[in-house]
């Protein structure tokens, strides 16, 4: 199948094309542009209002700590969300990295195949897919003593520097396009397990952390500062707080607010944060327990990253089975090795908790 390319790399040509025509229209960098709506799962939908600052200041805060490797990135995530917008197509040409754009899911697999991505950005129900389409196509070769026996190998032979991960699971990699390093994974709990799994044969799954009132991304995993279970560490110039244990959230990346609800508006932005309904606590890495202060995640000498725990929230005044404790871990180092973790809690929403 093919199609047509603009390549990026040209983009200064086309920018320089374009200053040959006049703009009659101004720009507001602090006015609404663009309104993406919640999901619904926490209530009705929201209508969420950004602004261009909102959207170019989370591709900036994002993209300083991760860069995708290669050259070609396959966007397929829906366009009226902001992680499939921003994140899928804006950040990719921020790199200046080719982006294809899907035409549609059926097509996924032989778009994968064909345009050999380096980078995806995905939703935990797609790796569940990606899994599962494995599996079943071992099994139906009757392959799992082999799947089973490479993975042995490769983990064993990781642990003394050695990579052989492109040869021993060379056919599941050009089911990708034998090019996918990086999958980048939001909007859900993603279990552990999937991000052991795909390292194992070679990709490596970054968890990260968003909202749509947040443009959306507030924690990534990055390229060579990553830890299982975590989803990320938060993006530049982006501040979070622990207010009577939820995470709050202050940048410029913080929406301007509701399309036309400034009483909705004015329930969660209080004080210039984001009160995001997902509830936290302070862990100092490795050692006892201890409650977050807004001095300690103040200081410019802390580094933090979210990271998905398993622990029940018994002692936040949550009693739902379902919630998941966030945990912060924090050590005061300029070494990012020891920064410390959030371990998050997605609660009040039944789309999230579906993954659980």
């Amino acid at each position: 199948m093919k199609y047509k390319t603009n390549k990026i790399e040209d983009i200064d040509k086309y920018m320089e094309i374009g200053k040959k025509y006049k703009n009659k229209y101004k720009t507001d960098d602090n006015r609404g542009c663009a309104i993406f709506f919640t999901s619904g799962t926490t209530g009705p939908d929201k209508p969420v209002l950004l602004s261009e600052r909102n959207m170019a200041a989370n591709i900036y805060q994002a993209s300083s700590i991760f860069e995708p490797v290669g050259k070609k990135v396959v966007s397929f995530l829906p366009y009226h969300h902001a992680l499939g917008l921003i994140t899928g197509v804006l950040k990719p040409l921020y790199y200046k990295r080719e982006t294809f754009i899907n035409e549609s899911l059926k097509y996924l697999p032989k778009d994968l195949e064909e345009q050999k991505p380096s980078t995806i950005f995905v939703v935990p129900a797609f790796i569940e897919m990606f899994y599962k389409r494995i599996i079943k196509t071992v099994k139906k070769n009757g392959k799992e003593k082999d799947l089973e026996k490479g993975i042995k190998i490769s983990n064993f032979l990781l642990k003394f520097g050695i990579d052989k991960r492109k040869k021993l699971f060379k056919d599941i990699l050009d089911s990708f396009g034998g090019e996918l390093s990086y999958v980048i994974c939001g909007g859900a709990y993603l279990d552990p397990k999937y991000i052991q799994f795909f390292r194992s044969i070679g990709i490596e799954i970054l968890n990260g952390y968003g909202i749509t009132e947040c443009s959306p991304v507030i924690s990534v995993n990055r390229n060579h500062f990553k830890r299982d279970g975590s989803v990320g560490q938060l993006c530049r110039d982006v501040e979070v707080k622990i207010i009577d244990g939820e995470i709050c959230v202050k940048g410029e990346n913080v929406m301007l607010g509701y399309y036309n609800d400034p009483e909705g508006t004015n329930s969660v932005i209080i004080d210039g944060y984001y009160h995001t309904g997902d509830l936290g606590y302070m862990d100092e890495a490795k050692s006892k327990a201890m409650i977050a202060t807004e001095s300690l995640l103040n200081s410019e000498s802390y580094d933090t990253i979210l990271n998905i725990s398993d622990l029940m929230a018994k002692d936040s005044g949550v009693v739902s089975p379902y919630d998941r404790v966030m945990d912060v871990y924090t050590r005061k180092t300029p070494d990012p090795i020891n920064s410390p973790f959030f371990k998050v809690c997605f609660i009040n929403s039944l789309y999230r908790l579906l993954y659980l």
